[in-house]
């Protein structure tokens, strides 16, 4: 016998935006560095909350969303500015958009992607990344140089940023992979 237990929660306002960054124009140190300087953020992001999806290859990174409940759009600004400012001075070329939702359907209509690929043709496999490798500055950079070398390899990076830690659930020690609640990502490689 299996059981579930669902929790209901009030609906709440949204600011979510988007960032895609392009190799085009800079030389491959520049944009894997603009690159590194999204993923030191992800503690920040995930600490207020947020929940963010990207995809990384060798000539794009695509962040089609970064939503933070609770947040109004100019708080989620001045969040992302120090590394939309890093993208400024680097020369790395990027597009940022950025709304408020009053609920989540809204935001969920406007920023999460829908799957249209096709289905079956590609390989994937999957890894957590625990936060302690952001508590540790060679960790970190090993990470970020292996996540490089994977897509300078040919294979995508599907990325998911969110701490369900047990102090955010309510301490319910009930994740169905324990390692979900130490991690900072998710990383899915596509083949």
């Amino acid at each position: 016998m299996y059981g579930v237990t669902i929790k209901a929660f009030s609906d709440v306002s949204f600011a979510s935006a988007s960032i895609t960054l392009h190799a085009d124009g800079v030389d491959a140190d520049t944009f894997f560095d603009a690159a590194t300087k999204y993923w030191a953020l992800l503690p920040k992001l995930t600490d207020a909350g947020a929940y963010a999806v990207s995809v990384l290859t060798n000539t794009t990174l695509a962040i089609p969303v970064i939503t933070v409940p609770d947040y109004t759009s100019a708080q989620l600004n001045t969040l992302l500015s120090p590394l939309l400012a890093s993208f400024n001075a680097s020369g790395v070329k990027y597009e940022y958009d950025a709304m408020h939702f009053d609920n989540f359907l809204d935001m969920w209509t406007q920023y999460i992607p829908v799957y249209t690929g096709p289905v079956g043709v590609t390989q994937s496999g999957g890894r957590f990344m625990p936060t302690s490798l952001w508590e540790d500055k060679s960790s970190f950079q090993e990470m970020a140089k292996t996540f490089r070398n994977l897509v300078e390899s040919g294979i995508a990076l599907n990325q998911f940023a969110i701490t369900p830690t047990l102090e955010a659930g309510g301490n319910p020690n009930n994740a169905v992979l324990p390692a979900w609640r130490d991690s900072q990502l998710m990383v899915n490689t596509v083949m």
